[in-house]
C-alpha cells in the first residue's frame, strides 16, 4: 500500500502512506479510503496549476478521525494510546511544510499538521533510496507483512486494526536527518539538573543528572524529576565529532524494545570555537539517557572482576554462569531486534550497553562510550576512530558493514562476558589487526569457559561472512546451553 512522498524535484512519489484509522469509522468511510488511496497514488508534480487538485483530494479527509475515551467526568477528550504517533507527526512537520512550499497552500499545512493522529507508514524500495537519502528525514516502512492486504476495489482499512494504535516503523538512519530529529526532541536547559561526572573523555563528559518530565494521570498533568544519564561535548570537539555524536544518537530513535537503550531527549549549548582565525559560536547537542541503576557493563564487568565496591552491590559479589548468559541473550534479543528492522548497530561491545538493574541489560548507541573508552577506540589512518578489535574482517578493510560483521563483534562481547570485562587482543597493535586476522588468528578459549558455549563464540569469527550463524541463530543456540547450564546447577 502506498500514498505519496515528496521528491528532491517536487514530484510526488509512491514511497510512503499517511494513514487515518479511527475505530469509530470502520466501514462509514470505506469509499474514502480506496478512493483517496488511489487518487493520492498518482504522480504529479506540485504547481500553481494542479495545487488546487490537491486540496480537492485532501478536502476528502475527514476531519476528525481520532480515538476518543472516557475520563472519570464521562466527557471526551481525544488520546493517542501510544504516544509515538505524535511524536511521528511532529518529526514529520518539517517534511510536510516542504509540500507546503510547493504548492503554495497554507491549508494544506494546517490540515496535516494539525491532526496528531496522523500514522505515518513508509514503503521504501531500494531503488528509491537515492533521492530519500537526502530528501525524508524520518523512517522507512519494515516489510509490508504488518498490513498484508492490499487495496483494490474495496476498502481493506480491517487490515491493519490490530495494530491500530502501532506505528509501523523501521528505522533508517541514513534517511534522517540528526539535527532535525534532536530538534524534535529538544527540552529547554532548566529542565536538567547535571549532578557528578561519572566518565570524562578527550571531548565529552557523561553525566548523572535528573529531568524534568511531564505525566499526566487521569487527565491531569503533573511535573516530577526524572534521574538520567546526561552525554555532553567540550569545546574540544570538532565538526566532525560533534556530526558522528549526532548520527550514532539518533540511529535508535523511534525504536521500541526492552534491551535497547535509546536517547529520550536532547537540548544544547552555545560554545565558544576558537581558531586561528576567528572565533566561532557553534552549538553543542546534549543527550539524554533513561537512568541506568549499575551503569556501564564493561566497568560494572571489570568492578566485579576486582572484587570492587560500588555502592549498589555487595564487595566480591561474583555473577554466576545463569547470569552472564542471561545478559548475553539480552544483548542477542536487542540486536535481533535491530537487525528485524533492518538497522545495523556496527558497534556492539559491553562498553556499549547500560545495566538497569543487576542483571538486566540495556544495549545502547555508540554515542553514549564513544571517547569514553579511548583504549577500545583507534584511528588507522582514515581520520576515523573505530573499535578496530572488535571489528570483523570485512569491515576493516572495506568498510562494510552488515549484520554479519554483527554477529562478528557479538562474538568479541560474548567473550567479554566470559572474562569480565578484559580487553580483546590486548598485546596486539590496533594497526597489526588486519594482518593477524587474515592469518586466521582468533582470540583464545577463556580458561573459565566451557567447551560448548567456546563452540557458539568461535563460530561468529569465520572469515566468510555467510558462514557465520545469524543473531536468531545464536539465540536458539545459547538457550540450548542455558538449559544445560540450569540443569547441571
Amino acid at each position: 500500500m502506498y500514498q505519496n512522498d515528496l521528491n528532491l524535484n517536487g514530484k510526488y512519489s509512491k514511497s510512503s502512506m499517511l494513514m487515518y484509522n479511527d475505530p469509530m469509522h470502520k466501514t462509514s468511510d470505506s469509499s474514502f479510503s480506496c478512493n483517496y488511496i488511489n487518487e493520492i497514488s498518482n504522480s504529479f508534480n506540485i504547481t500553481d496549476n494542479n495545487s488546487s487538485h490537491l486540496n480537492s483530494i485532501l478536502d476528502k479527509i475527514p476531519k476528525h478521525k481520532t480515538h476518543y475515551n472516557r475520563n472519570n467526568n464521562n466527557s471526551r477528550r481525544l488520546t493517542c494510546r501510544n504516544p509515538r504517533t505524535k511524536m511521528l507527526a511532529m518529526k514529520y512537520k518539517n517534511y510536510l511544510y516542504k509540500i507546503k512550499q510547493k504548492s503554495k497552500s497554507n491549508e494544506l499545512h494546517s490540515r496535516l499538521n494539525g491532526d496528531s493522529n496522523i500514522k505515518i507508514i513508509e514503503c521504501v524500495q531500494q531503488k528509491e533510496m537515492a533521492y530519500l537519502n537526502n530528501e525524508s528525514p524520518w523512517v522507512k516502512a519494515n516489510n509490508t507483512t504488518h498490513c498484508s492486504s492490499s487495496i483494490t476495489g474495496q476498502s481493506n482499512q480491517s487490515s491493519c486494526s490490530s495494530n491500530q494504535d502501532e506505528i509501523l516503523l523501521s528505522i533508517c538512519p541514513k534517511a534522517r536527518d540528526p539535527t532535525n530529529i534532536l530538534a524534535d526532541m529538544h527540552v529547554p536547559l532548566n529542565k536538567i539538573i547535571f549532578n557528578s561526572v561519572v566518565l570524562q573523555g578527550t571531548f565529552s563528559q557523561l553525566y548523572e543528572g535528573k529531568l524534568l518530565v511531564s505525566i499526566r494521570r487521569h487527565g491531569i498533568c503533573t511535573s516530577k524529576w526524572k534521574q538520567v544519564i546526561i552525554k555532553t561535548l567540550t569545546e574540544k570537539a570538532t565538526a566532525e565529532q560533534v556530526r558522528l555524536f549526532k548520527n550514532d544518537a539518533c540511529k535508535f530513535v523511534g525504536a521500541k524494545h526492552s534491551h535497547i537503550a535509546s536517547i529520550i531527549a536532547a537540548s544544547s549549548t552555545s560554545v565558544c570555537v576558537s581558531s586561528l582565525s576567528n572565533q566561532q559560536i557553534i552549538s553543542q547537542p546534549i543527550l539524554i539517557y533513561s537512568n541506568a541503576k549499575y551503569g556501564n557493563l564493561k566497568l560494572f564487568l571489570q568492578r566485579r572482576s576486582n572484587g570492587m565496591q560500588d555502592g549498589n552491590t555487595r564487595p566480591n559479589t561474583i555473577l554466576t554462569a545463569a547470569q552472564l548468559i542471561s545478559m548475553a541473550l539480552q544483548i542477542l534479543s536487542a540486536a535481533d531486534y535491530l537487525h528485524s528492522i533492518n538497522v545495523i548497530h556496527e558497534d556492539i561491545a559491553t562498553r556499549n550497553c547500560l545495566l538497569k538493574c543487576r542483571t538486566r541489560v540495556a544495549l545502547s548507541d555508540s554515542a553514549l562510550s564513544r571517547d569514553l573508552f579511548p583504549e577500545d577506540y583507534h584511528c588507522l589512518g582514515d581520520n576515523t576512530n573505530r573499535p578496530v578489535k572488535w571489528l570483523a574482517l570485512e569491515a576493516l578493510i572495506e568498510r562494510k558493514y552488515t549484520m554479519a560483521t554483527d554477529v562478528w563483534s557479538v562474538g568479541i562481547t560474548l567473550w567479554e562476558l566470559v572474562t569480565r570485562g578484559q580487553q580483546p587482543y590486548a598485546s596486539i597493535d590496533a594497526f597489526e589487526m588486519t594482518a593477524v586476522l587474515r592469518t586466521g588468528y582468533r582470540l583464545k578459549k577463556p580458561h573459565n569457559c566451557p567447551d560448548d558455549l567456546w563452540k557458539i563464540i568461535f563460530a561468529c569469527w569465520k572469515t566468510n561472512p555467510s558462514a557465520r550463524p545469524t543473531i536468531r541463530q545464536l539465540i536458539t543456540k545459547l538457550k540450548a546451553f542455558q538449559v544445560t547450564v540450569t540443569n547441571y546447577i
